[in-house]
């Protein structure tokens, strides 16, 4: 009798992601299927696809290559190292309270770089506009631009400051403020006394109200917390002796 042998080698497959079929001993000129169950795996809001498989042979006789498949089939002929490629792409949103609730919201390749931007002030036809205050959530700046290298999931925040307009139209002086462009929540006070003036020899004028936002006999009005825009006209009255 005769002992009759055969040389098989063994092919190794690697991947940091999924199971990935093909390990294993086989016959020389065997033919070996080696494939992934999953090509997209989901971790959380990270996620892998897989591009290819790269061939290394053991045997310095046949050449190393790359393979842009998802499933592929290889002819044994030395130890084999399969190793599975695979792209990383984070969950990148980029949120807004105002003008567009959401800037972005799409998946970004692990080590790309993200850039977006927005306006410094949005100006609206209500007598209210909006300044940028700065990003928060995964990152802080307060500029307007952002650019950023991703390399995990990211929520981004565009905060923003409301300002109301706030403006008195009278043909006396009237004390208090602030008037122009004020942040909401400031306090407002303004005063129109002394509500009897002489403004000439046997005339003067005297008070008789508020007109416009805030409709009041009373010289004297507040806003401890601005909430919408205020635009006043004094009332004055003309008297002659």
């Amino acid at each position: 009798s005769k002992a009759l042998w055969k040389p098989q080698y063994y092919v190794e497959v690697i991947s940091d992601f999924g199971n990935i079929t093909g390990s294993g001993w086989y016959d020389n000129g065997s033919i070996v299927r080696i494939e992934s169950s999953e090509s997209e795996i989901y971790l959380g809001e990270t996620k892998a696809v897989l591009t290819g498989f790269q061939i290394d042979y053991y045997s310095e006789k046949y050449n190393d290559y790359i393979e842009n498949e998802t499933s592929i089939e290889i002819t044994v002929c030395s130890p084999i190292t399969v190793t599975a490629e695979w792209d990383v792409f984070h969950h990148v949103v980029v949120a807004s309270n105002y003008v567009n609730p959401t800037i972005f919201d799409g998946w970004i390749k692990d080590g790309e770089l993200l850039e977006t931007s927005v306006e410094k002030e949005v100006l609206y036809g209500n007598s209210t506009k909006i300044v940028f205050k700065r990003w928060s959530g995964d990152i802080d700046s307060e500029n307007p631009h952002l650019k950023l290298v991703v390399n995990k999931p990211m929520k981004i925040i565009a905060e923003w400051t409301i300002y109301y307009l706030v403006k008195v139209a009278s043909d006396y002086d009237v004390e208090g403020g602030p008037t122009g462009w004020v942040r909401r929540g400031e306090q407002v006070f303004f005063n129109a006394s002394p509500t009897i003036r002489i403004i000439d020899k046997g005339i003067r004028v005297v008070f008789s109200g508020w007109d416009g936002s805030i409709i009041s006999d009373n010289p004297s009005i507040e806003d401890k917390n601005l909430t919408s825009p205020l635009i006043l006209k004094t009332l004055w009255k003309k008297q002659y002796l």
